[in-house]
């Protein structure tokens, strides 16, 4: 900490809490901690007295949990500190911003496809379950209306030394201001910063922000390595898919074959064709140049859709995006849900009068439900995506999961269910012994298992509001119960209604909090098999390593919430060095959809932060291919196999021990790396060696005609002469033809020399610093025919930049500043582009570095500024090229251990 910084990096459960209290206890001085939610905050606490205070010792005098009386060691939370900072600035303390959640406000920000009401039900819900079981619940009414003293005076009077960050930027930016001038106010401290999940892909800006605060990044630690060194179990994700009950199919079948029957009336309606065909903009589509290059995936829809129809389209309006209509995309759902949009809501001014048969079709698409903020949606409607996300069908995945798991592990079996929601009014009453289980959540899920009658299983639920225990438990429940210091007659069983096979609790006394410990405790002794809870309440901060089985019942995709989630279950288990464990995720997707819906993308991005050995190779890698399962369209018998091959995987532990220890290895010096894979479609090898295997070809015939001369004797010497001066003019030229064809002959050399390219400008535009030298590109051949590649040498964000701009580089053209473009000298039609990346297209002097770097190492070209009318016409035609060549192909960033 020679800068008075340290910055860790490391994985969920690989104890960055306890790193954090032992670099406290040697600097040996006053500490804040300051964690993203109040079960976090807790959890510091619960470290401390568990491995750094004699044992059986109650909380000491010199610990705090309020920042208005800090103590030698405070803990507090983000949101408080905030709330503190304002209320000193004489700002009246908001009662919805005292002893919330910070996670609360993130979770209501990523959760964007949940009703109003129960978005409102979710963040009541979730607020109940933080307060519900915090260490400590502090009244904070005297502060509200009065100053309190100033944050940064108290810290200094008790001679503050450490402050502790722990996840600091995963903060609204209201509540980073508040302790970025903590920080700053501040002498003389010593910072450490904690996270799991670093954020990479944030603007240069904002990465500037957060390593000004927290410093560089001196140390990160990933899950390979600390399963490697025992420190994280080896484990395994499982997905397991259902499809739509019947009540949800017929909602669905219904809109696709309204969709459908919409679909086939438009493209034989002749009013709306001559509609088309006759828009100002493909008559006169120069007269409307401004609007049509502000519009231009509306404009280009249209040609698309006319194409379809095979209505003849005018020269003039297909040369703004095209040089043959073979180059136009090939039609489809989304280039109809881009024109009916921008016919029907256009983005500046009043929709027009149209012809009654066209407004009859927007009426159509009202009456289907395809209408939604303004737009035309044909292929995944925000019905469908609530109803696929909160499918009832996946209650009966997690029945069958439980059923596998406890066959397999027996009474030895720690399951933990995660979902959303609590939903307590589905608990069933005397009158009504079996409610309808129709929406997802803590209770019906409890309800669906209890119900499933899973031999000997024990069920159990931990919520803020709900506890239930196994009546076969009670014994065993009531007394951890007095040894965490909660009395007999402070808690009251009743046996359920309908069931007395289970009890239901309530803590009549003030330690109501004591209650997740009670519940852990009885948990990892073998008093429950299987516990449902809340991801407000158990998905992060919650530390119970005896669990072997997790399943994610949880709509949300964020990398953060599912990192923390899963990081449950990886935890090794003193006592138990052969503990493995599961994680299951559920999906819910439409059988024989090539677009199978919104739970499927979200299973597939929350992949994206998670790694485990590949069931393709002795490899660890993350992403949703890893799993080998295929791609959508997904039959009803591929669902099945798909299933059972996960059931069957799941029992399999011993094997999935030896694949992780296979895959680390024992003597190799291996590390986790950062990729970007490329489909060999993305190389344009074949349109980059035509220009330079053109030179080489005049040079042969150069050559040949050398030897020609030679061979005919001294009469052709003239000609020989001739020959031989054009050869030696072009040498220089045909030298570099074959380094460039040398240089593509392979989609690994192809790759190693674009990705030269776009280093070196990077290097030489200042936003890679590590000197080039110290640099190395690497790329390597995957077993599908991808082209991997990735920078050694550079520090984290600087493999972050170079990959980013590599992939803009290459992947379909956007809306770049710049582009590279390249014309054949025989074919005005013979053109190939590339898009200049974000980061080198800021200024005109970096784009021209690129193209300088382009040219040496992979083909001359000529740079074109998009931000102007003729520069925007090459940018049309640039995507309709790219998306000919690429279909909407893209590359992917994937982490690999190697």
């Amino acid at each position: 900490m020679g800068d008075k910084r340290l910055h860790v990096v490391a994985a969920p459960a690989s104890g960055k809490t306890v790193l954090g209290l032992e670099v406290a206890r040697r600097l040996d001085g006053p500490t804040l901690v300051l964690a993203p939610t109040l079960a976090i905050r807790d959890q510091w606490m619960q470290r401390l007295e568990e491995l750094f205070l004699p044992a059986g010792n109650s909380t000491p005098d010199w610990v705090s949990y309020d920042l208005t009386r800090p103590s030698f060691f405070t803990v507090s939370t983000y949101q408080m500190l905030h709330a503190v900072m304002r209320s000193t600035e004489h700002e009246k303390l908001p009662s919805d911003e005292v002893e919330t959640d910070t996670e609360v406000v993130l979770q209501q920000s990523v959760v964007v496809d949940v009703e109003e009401e129960e978005e409102q039900q979710m963040a009541a819900e979730e607020r109940d379950e933080r307060r519900a079981y915090s260490w400590l619940n502090l009244k904070r009414t005297d502060h509200r209306n009065a100053p309190l003293p100033d944050l940064v005076s108290l810290l200094d009077q008790i001679g503050i030394k450490t402050v502790i960050l722990d996840e600091a930027h995963h903060l609204r930016s209201s509540w980073w201001k508040s302790l970025t001038n903590l920080i700053n106010d501040l002498d003389d401290i010593h910072l450490l910063a904690l996270t799991a999940t670093p954020p990479y892909d944030v603007s240069p800006a904002e990465w500037d922000r957060y390593i000004a605060l927290c410093g560089p990044v001196d140390a990160e630690i990933s899950v390979p390595e600390l399963v490697k060194v025992k420190n994280l179990c080896p484990h395994q994700d499982l997905v397991v898919f259902s499809s739509p009950v019947d009540s949800e199919a017929t909602q669905i079948n219904k809109f696709r074959e309204d969709i459908v029957l919409f679909v086939s009336d438009l493209m034989k309606n002749e009013i709306f064709i001559r509609f088309i065909a006759s828009h100002p903009w493909i008559r006169f589509p120069y007269r409307h140049l401004d609007v049509v290059l502000q519009e231009s995936d509306v404009y280009t829809s249209m040609l698309v859709f006319l194409n379809r129809v095979g209505e003849f389209i005018p020269i003039n309006a297909l040369s703004l995006v095209a040089d043959d209509i073979t180059e136009l995309p090939s039609f489809n759902y989304e280039w109809l849900e881009l024109l009916l949009t921008g016919i029907f809501y256009p983005r500046e001014g009043k929709r027009p009068k149209y012809d009654p048969a066209i407004e009859d079709f927007r009426k159509r698409l009202r009456d289907i439900g395809a209408l939604q903020r303004r737009k035309v949606v044909l292929r995944n409607p925000d019905f469908i995506g609530k109803l696929l996300k909160r499918s009832v069908s996946k209650m009966d995945s997690i029945v069958d999961i439980a059923n596998v798991e406890f066959g397999a592990y027996g009474d030895r079996l720690r399951m933990v269910v995660l979902a959303d929601y609590i939903r307590k009014d589905y608990l069933p009453s005397k009158g009504n012994s079996e409610p309808e289980l129709d929406k997802l959540g803590v209770v019906p899920i409890f309800e669906r298992l209890r119900r499933s009658d899973i031999s000997n299983a024990k069920l159990a639920v931990l919520t803020g509001s709900v506890l239930i225990i196994p009546t076969e438990s009670e014994v065993l429940f009531r007394n951890i119960a007095i040894d965490v210091g909660i009395t007999g007659n402070d808690i009251e069983l009743s046996s359920l209604p309908y069931d007395t096979r289970y009890q239901l609790v309530k803590v009549l006394s003030q330690d109501r909090h004591k209650m997740v410990r009670v519940m852990t405790d009885l948990f990892s002794s073998g008093g429950i098999n299987i516990l449902v809870g809340t991801k407000s309440l158990l998905g992060e901060g919650w530390d119970a390593p005896s669990i072997n089985s997790l399943i994610i019942s949880s709509i949300v995709g964020s990398f953060m919430l599912s990192n923390q989630m899963r990081g449950r279950a990886i935890r090794t288990e003193p006592g138990n060095p052969q503990k493995t464990a599961n994680i299951w995720h559920l999906v819910c997707v439409e059988p024989n959809s090539a677009t199978p819906g919104e739970d499927y993308e979200t299973i597939v991005r929350r992949f994206r932060a998670f790694v485990g050995v590949s069931q393709a190779e002795s490899l660890i890698e993350n992403g949703f291919g890893r799993l080998m399962i295929g791609e959508p369209p997904f039959t009803k018998d591929e669902i099945w196999e798909i299933n059972e091959r996960m059931f069957n995987r799941s029992m399999k532990r011993n094997e999935m021990r030896e694949s992780w220890n296979d895959a680390l290895g024992e003597d190799k010096e291996i590390r986790l790396i950062e990729d970007v894979q490329f489909a060999k479609e993305h190389l344009p090898r074949k349109a980059i060696m035509k220009f330079p295997l053109f030179v080489l070809l005049i040079g042969l015939l150069q050559v040949s005609g050398i030897a020609l001369t030679s061979y005919l004797g001294t009469n052709w010497f003239p000609l020989a002469l001739f020959f031989t001066s054009i050869a030696i003019i072009l040498a220089i030229p045909t030298f570099f033809a074959l380094l460039k064809v040398i240089r593509h002959i392979s989609p690994r050399h192809s790759l190693g020399s674009i990705a030269q390219a776009v280093l070196r400008a990077l290097c030489a535009t200042g936003n890679i610093l590590t000197p080039y030298p110290d640099l190395r590109v690497a790329v390597a051949q995957g077993v599908d025919d991808s082209v991997y590649c990735h920078l050694r040498g550079a520090n984290r964000r600087e493999e972050s930049i170079f990959l980013q701009a590599l992939q803009e580089a290459l992947n379909p053209v956007s809306n770049p500043r710049y582009l590279l473009k390249k014309q054949s000298l025989f074919s005005k039609y013979d053109i190939i582009y590339f898009a200049v990346p974000k980061v080198l297209g800021t200024k005109k002097r970096f784009a021209t570095i690129f193209q300088n770097s382009w040219g040496k190492y992979v083909l001359g070209m000529d740079l074109i500024f998009t931000r102007n009318s003729n520069g925007h016409l090459e940018l049309l035609k640039a995507r309709t090229k790219s998306m000919a060549r690429l279909k909407d192909i893209r590359a992917e960033t994937v982490t690999r251990w190697r």
